[in-house]
């Protein structure tokens, strides 16, 4: 935060509140401040910390590869394993969901969508 109150990740743009800034970023490329970085925010950081009982969720799928997670952001999966599905936006091909009481991100095209629930 500036001494003016403005937040800011560059000289060229300042905001009046962070909501602000990751909003326009959300929308907007970062290249401007990162040139290596052409592209949006995606997802968040941190995930708010809530209980996952409480979370609302789109059915199931069964896990059909192995998949490690690179980051934190990620789900590490293993076949045979049920996640519930707890998002399908995001970035394209990745889903968001929950197993283990861990909530992140997966490939869509990993898993087997469980439709008995639907009915």
């Amino acid at each position: 935060m500036t001494a003016e109150g403005l937040y800011r990740i560059t000289e060229k743009k300042a905001f009046k509140g962070l909501v602000e800034l990751v909003e326009f970023y959300q929308r907007n490329s970062l290249k401007d401040c990162f040139k290596a970085l052409d592209t949006v925010l995606q997802f968040p950081f941190k995930e708010p910390e809530h209980r996952v009982s409480a979370v609302r969720y789109f059915g199931s799928a069964k896990v059909r590869y192995d998949f490690c997670a690179r980051d934190r952001t990620e789900l590490t999966l293993k076949e045979g394993d049920v996640i519930r599905i707890l998002s399908k936006k995001g970035h394209p091909g990745w889903w968001k969901g929950e197993i283990y009481g861990r909530v992140g991100w997966f490939p869509a095209n990993y898993v087997e969508e469980d439709y008995s629930e639907y009915c």
